[in-house]
């Protein structure tokens, strides 16, 4: 048997325990490995050269590159083999498409390489519960049992149990490539001692066994395995022992091996600069010219690698040498990429470079590069500084910006698409004040909002995102609404009749922040579209979300107001129409609950109506009992939002169904209804004795059963004191932690109820209990300062002393509001509280009105290394050292200049 002949069995023999460690082997090596994957798999039926072309570099093994040329492929197997040596060539860690392969107990099934493939790219900390949720069978087990000794390991005396866990491999290299790979493991865990020890233990087992067709393997891997054991050495002894071994490797490499020379030459020289051994400087390093045709050799990593350290000029020269061989090279993909990323450098440098440089011609550069990128996604991630967009946007750059994306028939979607991130960003960061750059930029979104076609590009409907955009700029930006509404109507409005109904149900949504600032012709027009739209009540409409969207559009207070005024004819056709929808669609039930409580429930003037309004109000019941649902809480909010309709009945099943929901949140691991339980909680605190009214019970009676909700309320407290992340809704996977806003508005309606039924102390106690936990604390004290003033208890000096960040500025102003309530010395002594908490927490805007407060009461501390730290982090902060400091210097008084 050949030495080739005898590598195929060996690869065929242990397939999957080489697949884990195939990032060590040569170019060649793993031809042969892939090879031998494809025999084995397919039973000796296919090989490779039946699904690609295989093309080798000429030269040095240990250089060699693998170019993979596919063929087309029908059958599943050869098309799942075709797909997993693809992923291979790749080397991006991906794993097969699970529609590809059979599953079964065949040995020949793929899920055995999916196995493989996933342990080789798992980390230490994973390792356990990776071996739970897989079974990768006996060939695996062997790594798999290594990974988890050395995952175990707290020294480095235990490396023999290591290889002891590998001796199916003795006879083999993989003992070597595995040991390697472990102490890979060990090393990104920052175990680097036992990297050490696991990188010495391979190096020794390389001089050991020469083994015979594995000459080129072995030779190269005494190099790798060399650098990597410098690599730990300079954590575990310093850069002066890692610079002689590194030394000590290129000196002693055979002339025929040139990794020692290309690889190890920039980490000596590193290492000797770390070490202060300036003549490293003349030492010779090796480099590697690259296939210079082909694209995949010219990649950005240099340029982004510089960005990061914040070097830009450095990343813009390695961005431009890459951009233009891309160019050269006729790349049209590769290309839109780095000038992606190009750009985002260009940005980075000048938004770091604000007051210092001006650069119009770098940032013009910049939005050209993301333009002609074509990437939208790209453009969506660029966090718009508020200063940049004031320094650099102007109406000359917005028409170059629209220019471009114009310019060519070929490029304008996936352009233009970029087009609407940008003038989106752009005008939710726009100064107040400039409306006229905000008309510009909602024109550009409405012109391509209001084009005729669905001009789909790349990613979906242009018209749709457009459309979206001027909604998100509605809400974001409301004082941008005068100047924009009647356009941004101008553009939607002849959607609701020719466009599909995602573009259509965006053009409601993009319509409604608008509402307050159009003509009445206009907002006239736009209800007369919608009522068309949607029928009129017609039988036939299904509650899709299209519905949903032109509800929440006819729900605005100003069309609302319109439905309220008998006299108005379009109103009360609004009104009819909203109440027999929302009677005919279930998913719309609780909305019109919500409804009547504003129209009135006089608008039920049908008898037939009326039997399904009590239909409504039988389905919350029933849907507030459903502990398992998210919406459970949505019922009985309902049903206690208008008591006139529930009547006395409903409100009773409200109250059960927020009982049951508790009572589960309490015992069940998931607790999904219970999420947003606080809402019908503040209904009651707030509103019991009018719902008692309306709804016709006792007041003493609603009374009694709400606080029979204090024990359910308790124990969901007791379970989240130990299991946080039950204040969560549902996502999978399921969050490990609680949902801040969640928490906030459990605590805020926990304490409101326990003041409402006139029983504090068991609520109080389990929020107590809770707080103690990290996760809940912070959302839980904010709460609490929310509610300071409710709670008659806003100026407790220890508790402001004690309060983090969050919470001692989200009750401030009720606590500036009251001071003038309180006598000279509490005022002092509460404003003193107050300005040593902001010197520990701030800097922050709202101090400047703690320092006001104290100018006009007279009211001073004194210096401490506290203030010291504030004025270093506020003369930091270019937004607020100018306005602060003066503010600050009268504050703090320095008693060691007065001596």
């Amino acid at each position: 048997m050949d030495n080739q002949q005898m590598r195929r069995e060996a690869f065929k023999r242990d397939a999957l325990a080489w697949l884990v460690v195939r990032h060590l082997l040569p170019a060649g090596l793993l031809l042969e490995l892939m090879g031998a994957i494809v025999a084995r798999w397919s039973k000796d039926n296919l090989t490779l050269n039946d699904l690609a072309e295989f093309r080798m570099s000429a030269g040095e093994p240990v250089l060699a590159s693998l170019a993979f040329l596919p063929h087309p492929q029908v059958e599943p197997l050869p098309r799942a083999l075709k797909q997993f040596i693809q992923l291979i060539v790749w080397q991006g860690d991906q794993t097969l498409s699970p529609t590809l392969g059979e599953s079964g107990e065949d040995p020949h099934d793929l899920a055995s390489l999916e196995a493989a493939l996933l342990l080789s790219h798992q980390d230490l900390t994973r390792i356990e519960l990776w071996g739970e949720r897989f079974s990768p069978g006996d060939e695996l087990a062997p790594i798999m049992h290594s990974m988890q000794v050395v995952a175990s390991q707290t020294s480095v005396s235990d490396i023999a149990a290591v290889e002891a866990t590998l001796g199916a491999y003795q006879d083999s290299p993989l003992a070597i490539l595995v040991l390697k790979h472990l102490g890979d493991l060990a090393g990104d865990a920052d175990r680097w001692e036992v990297a050490e020890a696991l990188y010495q233990r391979a190096g020794d087992l390389i001089h050991a066994n020469q083994q015979d067709g594995w000459e080129m393997l072995l030779t190269s891997m005494e190099t790798v395995v060399g650098q990597s054991q410098a690599a730990a050495v300079l954590m575990t002894q310093g850069p002066d022992a890692a610079a002689a071994m590194l030394d000590q490797l290129i000196a002693a490499a055979d002339k025929g091996n040139p990794l020692p020379m290309l690889n190890a030459g920039f980490d000596a020289l590193a290492a000797h600069l770390a070490a202060d051994n300036i003549g490293a400087l003349r030492l010779e390093r090796g480099s590697v010219l690259l296939a210079p045709q082909l694209i995949g050799a010219h990649q950005p990593g240099n340029g982004l690698g510089n960005a990061l350290e914040g070097r830009h000029r450095d990343a813009h020269r390695w961005f431009w040498a890459v951009l233009r061989r891309q160019i050269a090279l006729g790349s049209a993909a590769v290309s839109r990429d780095t000038k992606a990323a190009y750009a985002r450098s260009l940005l980075d440098e000048i938004t770091t470079e604000l007051g210092k440089h001006h650069s119009e011609e770098n940032f013009a550069l910049a939005v050209r590069l993301l333009l002609e990128s074509g990437r939208e996604r790209a453009a969506d991630a660029v966090p718009w500084d508020a200063r940049l967009v004031e320094t650099y946007v102007t109406a000359p750059l917005i028409e170059t910006a629209r220019a471009i994306a114009s310019r060519h028939q070929g490029a304008s979607g996936e352009r233009q698409r970029v087009l609407v991130s940008l003038t989106r960003g752009w005008a939710e960061q726009l100064a107040p004040d400039r409306s006229d750059l905000a008309l510009s930029l909602i024109g550009i979104l409405a012109e391509i909002a209001g084009r005729d076609g669905h001009a789909r590009v790349l990613g979906g409907d242009l018209r749709t995102k457009a459309t979206k955009a001027l909604g998100l700029i509605g809400r974001r930006r409301p004082e941008f609404a005068p100047v924009g509404a009647e356009c941004v109507l101008q553009a939607v409005l002849p959607h609701f009749k020719d466009a599909g109904w995602l573009t259509v149900m965006e053009g409601l949504d993009a319509a409604e922040p608008f509402i307050a600032e159009l003509s009445p012709e206009t907002l006239t027009a736009l209800v007369e579209q919608v009522l068309a739209l949607i029928g009129e009540g017609s039988e036939t409409n299904d509650g899709s979300p299209l519905l949903r969207s032109a509800l929440n559009l006819l729900s605005h207070n100003r069309i609302l107001s319109m439905a309220r005024n008998p006299e108005d004819p379009i109103g009360r056709r609004v009104a009819r129409t909203m109440v027999k929808l929302t009677l005919q669609t279930g998913a719309e039930h609780r909305r019109l609950m919500y409804l009547l409580r504003f129209l009135g429930p006089e608008l039920i003037d049908d008898p037939i109506d009326r039997s399904r309004l009590d239909q409504v109000v039988t389905t919350l019941a029933e849907g507030a009992l459903q502990v398992s649902s998210s919406g459970a809480a949505e019922c009985v909010s309902a049903l206690l939002v208008a008591p006139a309709v529930s009547g006395a009945l409903g409100i009773e099943a409200a109250l059960d169904g927020l009982t049951a929901i508790l009572d589960n949140a309490a015992r069940q691991r998931f607790a999904f209804g219970a999420a947003d339980a606080y809402d019908p909680l503040l209904q009651l605190a707030r509103n019991h004795e009018e719902i008692a009214r309306t709804a016709n019970l006792k007041p003493t009676h609603l009374l009694a059963r709400m606080q029979a909700l204090e024990a359910p309320i308790v124990a969901l407290w007791a379970r989240a004191a130990g299991e946080p992340a039950i204040f969560n809704g549902f996502a999978l996977p399921p969050p490990t932690e609680p949902n801040r806003v969640i928490v906030h508005n459990w605590t805020f309606a926990s304490l409101a109820f326990a003041e409402a039924i006139g029983r504090r102390q068991a609520i109080e106690a389990a929020l107590a209990k809770a707080e103690a936990n990290g996760s809940l604390r912070d959302a839980m004290q904010t709460a609490r300062a929310v509610r300071t003033s409710l709670d008659g208890a806003p100026f407790d000096p220890r508790a402001i002393a004690e309060q983090p960040r969050e919470a001692f500025y989200a009750a401030l102003g009720e606590r500036l509001v009251l001071l003038d309530s309180l006598g000279p010395t509490e005022r002092a002594e509460i404003l003193g509280a107050l300005i040593e908490r902001c010197l520990l927490v701030g800097p922050s805007g709202l101090d400047a009105a703690i320092f006001t407060a104290a100018l006009q009461h007279d009211v001073s501390v004194a210096r401490s290394p506290w203030s010291d730290g504030y004025r270093a982090r506020m003369r930091a902060d270019v937004a607020l050292r100018h306005s602060m400091i003066p503010l600050l210097e009268h504050v703090i008084v320095d008693s060691r200049a007065e001596q």
